[in-house]
């Protein structure tokens, strides 16, 4: 997903520390555990199908870390939150955290709980002593992790429950597991307490929560995978059938009607839930494509402005020029897009020339003769957008985009977007002073 379009490798070493996006999920599945007659079914699967949700969503191969089992203990997950999910991650940067096994509770050892119980999820090597469980993950330190992670749109999805009620028998003929692990002299909650995560979410405004089951209910494990993982899969892969929208508010209903079906009888339904950033609940998760609404956006603007490139047809290390002459005044952008890729590269303004007000008639070429650089054409091979924007108030990509703040070029920002619609006509006879044109080039 972040790949540079048209910089190779040389140019990459010309212009070092070029800013990447960390988009990062980080999945856990525990099936197996050292603790006797506590392993679950299909938990390998929920592993597998998490994976291609994260995909389906817009995580790419390798922005997704994987523990599964054994290598799933206490200090792997908790080094894996720090660094993975926290180190090198950006405030625009997306985060997801999955987690599939068994939950449970201890007592509170700290006073925070009301009833003097702690909601845990287990690792791999949580082991049962006599005063409860050790090397669980208490929801008080995964709160305290989650307000680490720099990122405003952290996603946590929990496929694990903290009930103690009858519905936690197994079903045998059906294959079905409750995700609970109950142990001598367990502490009972006295009061009904939010599941996992649930209240940690509540109180950082950049998390959301998505968890399998209501407090009162169970959430069950089969030889298939879990109920309340194949339902989020199934419900993305209709919304993505019929080209719908989907957040976390809708994303429970699909999965809930999953549940519905395919346990054995109503008193094993469980609910799934959301909470924490309201926001952040209703956002769009399967991600729109920037290049396609930056061409669209292109395709309304008010007046046409004149761009060419030196070629049409480009074989890999030839280098590239563009050159535009806008017939008004104005603040130009020329944007790179890859429509193989999902990272939009400001070309104009750049680190050699940060102002981007024009006057009407100025011949501006990127590279400039004096400017540093040369733009090579790179992998992946096929087509190229090169758009250009013109708007008649301030709107710099440059420095708006994410990026150092001496880089070359930074990556183009969704504030940039949202400034540059605030230009476009609404109707046909409006005019608000944008102006646009484009190129396609090929690269062989």
């Amino acid at each position: 997903m972040r790949t540079i379009f048209l910089m190779i490798v040389a140019f990459m070493l010309l212009i070092p520390g070029f800013a990447e996006a960390e988009n990062r999920a980080l999945i856990i599945g525990v099936g197996k555990y050292r603790i006797e007659n506590a392993s679950l079914p299909g938990i390998e699967q929920d592993v597998e199908n998490m994976v291609k949700i994260a995909q389906q969503i817009g995580f790419t191969g390798n922005q997704i870390k994987v523990l599964r089992d054994a290598d799933a203990t206490l200090v792997n997950i908790e080094n894996a939150i720090n660094t993975w999910l926290i180190q090198g991650v950006k405030p625009s940067d997306r985060v997801l955290m999955y987690f599939s096994g068994h939950g449970s509770y201890i007592p509170d050892e700290n006073g925070d709980e009301d009833d003097e119980t702690d909601e845990v999820l287990l690792p791999y090597d949580t082991e049962q002593t006599e005063k409860g469980l050790k090397n669980a993950l208490v929801d008080d330190r995964f709160g305290e992790l989650l307000a680490k992670i720099p990122s405003k749109e952290v996603f946590v999805l929990i496929d694990a429950c903290h009930s103690g009620s009858s519905t936690k028998s197994v079903d045998r003929n059906r294959q079905e597991y409750p995700k609970f692990f109950q142990y001598p002299n367990m502490p009972t909650p006295t009061v009904r307490k939010g599941s996992f995560a649930r209240k940690e979410a509540v109180k950082a405004v950049n998390h959301v929560s998505l968890t399998a089951c209501r407090d009162d209910e169970t959430a069950i494990a089969t030889s298939k995978g879990s109920l309340f993982t194949r339902g989020i899969l199934a419900a993305i892969e209709t919304a993505l059938s019929l080209s719908q929208s989907l957040n976390l508010t809708t994303l429970i209903e699909g999965a809930a009607r999953f549940i519905t079906q395919n346990v054995s009888n109503p008193s094993k339904i469980h609910h799934p839930t959301v909470s924490g950033n309201t926001t952040l609940a209703q956002q769009n998760l399967l991600e729109e494509d920037m290049a396609k609404k930056l061409e669209q956006l292109a395709d309304k603007a008010d007046f046409p402005i004149s761009v060419k490139t030196n070629k049409q047809n480009f074989k890999v290390g030839e280098l590239l020029e563009v050159s535009c002459q806008p017939d008004r005044d104005g603040y130009l952008n020329v944007l790179n897009i890859n429509p193989q890729d999902k990272q939009i590269i400001v070309l104009f303004p750049n680190k050699y020339h940060t102002d981007n007000f024009v006057k009407a008639g100025t011949t501006i070429t990127i590279p400039a003769r004096e400017d540093k650089f040369d733009l090579p054409a790179s992998p992946p091979l096929g087509k190229t957008l090169i758009v250009v924007f013109l708007t008649q108030k301030p709107v710099n990509a440059y420095k708006e985009g994410e990026g150092k703040p001496d880089e070359m070029f930074r990556t183009f920002s969704n504030a940039s977007f949202d400034s540059l619609k605030g230009f476009a006509p609404r109707e046909k006879k409006e005019e608000k002073g944008l102006g646009a044109g484009k190129v396609v080039i090929h690269i062989e």
